[in-house]
């Protein structure tokens, strides 16, 4: 199963994804991104463990997007970060693997 990509039968919309996800991770920053098309979830104002959440509601999927995915091009271009990024990877995946959680259990409670 590809983690990038979240298929549901449904998908909450923007606003109601914006709202659980600030009242699930109030320690995190969440907020909208993309001119108001995505959703972001940061560890902090000033970090790289960020999660990008890109709702494609006539597929009904989320695509999920995180500095791990672009990692080469950080070692091609500013090295010191892509460094960075690939020593803290592991927290990378856990922020990214928290928000799947999240993200399941709002769509599979809709379902019920």
């Amino acid at each position: 199963m590809n983690t990038n990509i979240l298929t549901y039968n449904s998908v909450l919309n923007l606003e109601t994804l914006l709202e659980k996800l600030q009242q699930d991770f109030p320690d995190k920053m969440v907020k909208k991104s993309g001119f108001g098309k995505n959703i972001m979830v940061r560890k902090s104002n000033f970090t790289t463990q960020n999660v990008t959440l890109i709702p494609q509601y006539k597929k009904n999927r989320i695509k999920l997007s995180t500095s791990l995915d672009v990692m080469v091009l950080y070692f091609l271009f500013c090295w010191p970060l892509g460094l960075y990024v690939f020593i803290n990877r592991k927290k990378h995946q856990a922020l990214k693997q928290e928000v799947i959680d999240n993200l399941n259990n709002y769509h599979n409670s809709q379902n019920i």
